[in-house]
């Protein structure tokens, strides 16, 4: 005589759990955390960085233009005044 099973046996309309499923799974979402940060900082390192020279040009230009509209503020009064 056989002894009786103690296991029961996989019935095909259920499925099996997998034990390590979810560490995987955490394992991938890890990873993926990692390899969006890397693309960012890859991003800010790729970035181009001002020419100095055009920077000082556009504050000089803008310096300029300031004290030129201070030492005549009647160009910026309303023009709809004067007609």
């Amino acid at each position: 005589m056989r002894p009786p099973q103690t296991r029961q046996r996989h019935h095909p309309s259920h499925p099996r759990i997998d034990p390590h499923a979810a560490e995987r799974e955490a394992e991938e979402a890890l990873a993926k955390k990692e390899r969006i940060k890397e693309e960012r900082r890859e991003a800010k390192q790729a970035r181009r960085k001002t020419d100095p020279e055009l920077l000082a040009f556009s504050r000089e230009l803008r310096d300029r233009w300031q004290e030129h509209v201070t030492a005549q503020p009647h160009l910026l009064e309303d023009q709809s005044q004067t007609r």
